[in-house]
C-alpha cells in the first residue's frame, strides 16, 4: 500500500489485526503488530491529500461520496485495543 498512499490520504481498511512474538537480535522478547487487510477503499485521491498539506486532517469536514461506500461503524471503534 505504501506505493499508492501519501500522508494525509484517507482510506477505509477492513481486515484483521494480529500480533506475534519473537526474540530480537539482542535476545529480548518482542511483539509485532500487523494489520492484514482484506479490503481497502480510497476515500480521497493523492491530489486531494496533497492539497490538504501535511497538517492534521482529523478535524477536517467528513467526505461526501456519491456512491454507497460503507463507512466504519463508530461504535465498533471502542472495541479496538489501541
Amino acid at each position: 500500500m505504501n506505493q499508492y498512499l501519501t500522508k494525509g490520504q484517507r482510506v477505509y481498511v477492513e481486515g484483521r489485526f494480529q500480533s506475534r512474538e519473537y526474540v530480537g537480535q539482542d535476545g529480548q522478547q518482542r511483539r509485532a503488530y500487523e494489520v492484514v487487510a482484506s479490503d481497502v477503499k480510497f476515500l480521497t485521491t493523492k491530489a486531494e491529500a496533497e492539497s490538504m498539506g501535511s497538517g492534521d486532517v482529523s478535524n477536517s469536514e467528513p467526505l461526501k461520496s456519491d456512491d454507497s461506500q460503507q463507512q466504519p461503524d463508530r461504535e465498533k471503534e471502542e472495541d479496538l485495543p489501541w
